[in-house]
């Protein structure tokens, strides 16, 4: 008989190496063979970490909870069940399939020890980045990824960006993130097997197209041209009184009629100077500036052209976006107010193409740039720069350079201004972090092209 028993078990371990796993992605009626998901859904059903519905279905479509998540990362943590948990939640009943889950991760600070744990409750996209993150210890890869809708002053920011820049997830069709959307079961699966298997991570999407930087020489002052892949333009300021016509005759010869997007960074005559000429001169969609006003008749001359032309200023300040098809452009200044300290109130955009990156400081100086620091920190890292306040000893702080951590500056300044623009403690700071410096007073307009992965630079002279 005991030998019976032996061969009868040996059989049933053979045979079950034949049958499928019942609780397989593919037993699931609601789930088709041709479902985005399915290599994802399948993988974590093999593993047991889904199991689906009590009907035998997954219902992929509906919203995943955080009883739901939890049990979820529970099996794929493989956590052990204390002798006693050291925290119990109120609203998680005992009994209920989720409860050693939930009290799993709170025991070993995966979830947030509170009197609540609303386990009933959607998943958000956000929050479904910041828990895949921290329970898996995913740390930031450096790469320049960001969302149009999710600014560096959102909660979620590094959360979404780390998920990113691991390549777990490449946002939603539109290019953004929706950070406010509920996680859906299949969304969730989807994430989830990306994390644990790398093969299932998508690859980043090659940038299409190349974008165009031009540091426009227009002596002492500032004035930048910015050509997207898409075609879509930014000038961000317009030099002096009177190089307005330079600039507008610099875009006309490339070929360009329209500016989308008009930058006055703010009230300086060197860099609003211009702008009033070349609103007269050419079609200007949008035009954007901080929130900062000026009494003297050059600022007033520039306000008189965009309200002749029909337009109404749209305020630049930290976290707006420009909806520009195929870059992530985002103010990251001003910050907050600062008085009659017109340099402060600078416009700072910073311009995403691929994983290379733009920064555009107006005038801003080292008040500005240590609230950028304390408010944006490694966002702030771009790869070119251009400083601050023409190259100022006020700009450029070291703090605000280690946070931008450039591989060129190009300073905009005028041959033998009086300013002794750029300054040589600036050059010093720059050299002692190998940055290549270009400038307009030495090298004439440069221009800078990037296919989003690669930088070439040219100059007039």
């Amino acid at each position: 008989m005991k030998k019976f028993s032996l061969l009868l078990t040996a059989f049933v371990m053979i045979l079950s190496l034949f049958i499928p796993n019942l609780t397989s992605a593919r037993s699931f009626p609601d789930v088709q063979s041709n479902h985005w998901a399915i290599k994802e859904i399948n993988y974590l059903s093999d593993k047991g970490i889904i199991k689906g519905t009590p009907e035998g279905t997954f219902k992929p479509s509906d919203d995943v909870t955080r009883g739901q998540m939890a049990l979820m990362l529970d099996l794929s943590l493989k956590l052990e069940k204390p002798s006693s948990y050291n925290h119990i939640f109120s609203d998680v009943a005992k009994g209920i399939y989720y409860y050693d889950s939930v009290h799993k991760l709170a025991h070993n600070n995966i979830v947030q020890r509170e009197t609540n744990y609303f386990p009933d409750r959607s998943l958000t996209r956000a929050e479904m980045a910041k828990v895949l993150v921290k329970t898996f210890d995913l740390k930031p890869t450096g790469a320049d990824v960001n969302f149009p809708d999710v600014p560096s002053t959102h909660w979620g920011y590094n959360y979404v960006k780390i998920l990113a820049q691991n390549n777990i997830t490449t946002g939603l069709p539109d290019g953004t993130f929706g950070p406010g959307v509920k996680v859906t079961r299949e969304q969730f699966a989807a994430f989830l097997a990306r994390v644990l298997e790398p093969n299932f991570r998508p690859a980043l999407p090659k940038p299409k197209g190349e974008l165009e930087v031009h540091y426009i020489d227009v002596g002492q002052g500032d004035a930048t041209f910015i050509k997207s892949p898409s075609g879509e333009t930014i000038l961000i300021d317009g030099g002096n009184n009177g190089k307005g016509k330079v600039v507008a005759d610099y875009l006309k010869g490339l070929g360009f009629q329209t500016i989308d997007y008009m930058i006055a960074t703010h009230p300086d005559a060197d860099h609003v100077g211009g702008l009033d000429e070349v609103l007269y001169s050419m079609n200007v969609k949008n035009v954007y500036a901080p929130k900062v006003s000026h009494t003297t008749q050059t600022f007033k001359d520039f306000l008189t052209a965009v309200a002749n032309k029909g337009l109404t200023i749209k305020e630049a300040k930290s976290g707006v976006t420009l909806p520009i098809n195929g870059l992530n452009s985002q103010f990251l200044a001003p910050v907050k107010e600062y008085g009659n300290d017109l340099n402060e109130w600078s416009a700072v955009l910073k311009v995403t193409h691929g994983s290379k990156s733009f920064l555009f400081t107006g005038d801003a100086e080292s008040k500005s740039e240590n609230d950028m620091v304390e408010t944006h920190g490694s966002n702030l890292k771009s790869d070119i720069l251009k400083p601050g306040h023409h190259g100022s000893k006020t700009s450029s702080s070291q703090p605000f350079l280690d946070a931008v951590k450039p591989s060129i500056a190009v300073i905009s300044a005028g041959t033998g201004n009086r300013y002794g623009h750029p300054t040589q403690e600036t050059l010093a700071k720059l050299n002692a972090m190998s940055v290549k410096v270009y400038r307009t007073d030495l090298n004439g307009t440069v221009i800078i092209t990037s296919d989003g992965s690669n930088i070439s630079v040219r100059t007039e002279r």
